[in-house]
């Protein structure tokens, strides 16, 4: 899909909030599961008469993570696709659904060199964080698969702004 926006959607809590939380979003459809776009996507559905799946939301992967150990609190990780931007009214719709659950929501566009981050407990947004291109972290560059150095194969900025990358500078200092 061209313009795809890339979220990874970590959610923690209890597993029983977690399962939860699959059966009321996530739809077993034809063999594959696929995101219940109805919620917080309200204004696309009016704007043009269809359903969810016209905004673009594409669940790519999903998993839960449940530890041995009980003081590690259990999470699901959904991986999502959407056209052109992040579901950012479907994030919101969630998060004030679940105010039992906490979000951890990253995103990013390579295409325009964008991307962001959304933190939520207790039903509220936290935080929230969006950047452009020279604004980028190493992380926002690795989630979009963009700016790794050729030589350290590590992700770098410094393509942007036209300068060296700061781990082969590392490397050569350490020599």
């Amino acid at each position: 899909m061209a313009n795809t926006c890339e979220s990874v959607v970590r959610i923690s809590g209890l597993k029983e909030r977690l399962d939860n939380f699959l059966s009321v979003h996530i739809i077993k459809e034809d063999k594959r599961e696929v995101i219940d776009a109805s919620v917080g996507l309200s204004r696309y559905k009016a704007d043009t008469g269809y359903d969810g799946s016209c905004c673009g939301l594409v669940l790519t992967d999903s998993n839960v993570n449940v530890y041995a150990d009980p003081s590690i609190t259990p999470d699901l990780t959904l991986y999502i696709d959407s056209r052109w931007n992040e579901p950012r009214d479907w994030f919101s719709g969630i998060v004030s659904l679940h105010p039992e659950l906490s979000f951890d929501i990253t995103w990013g566009q390579a295409a325009d060199l964008f991307a962001g981050t959304l933190v939520a407990s207790n039903g509220e947004i936290t935080e929230l964080s969006v950047r452009s291109a020279e604004e980028l972290t190493e992380e926002d560059l690795w989630l979009l698969g963009v700016g790794w150095c050729d030589v350290c194969d590590k992700p770098s900025v410094a393509y942007l702004l036209d300068e060296p990358c700061p781990f082969c500078l590392k490397m050569e200092e350490a020599k």
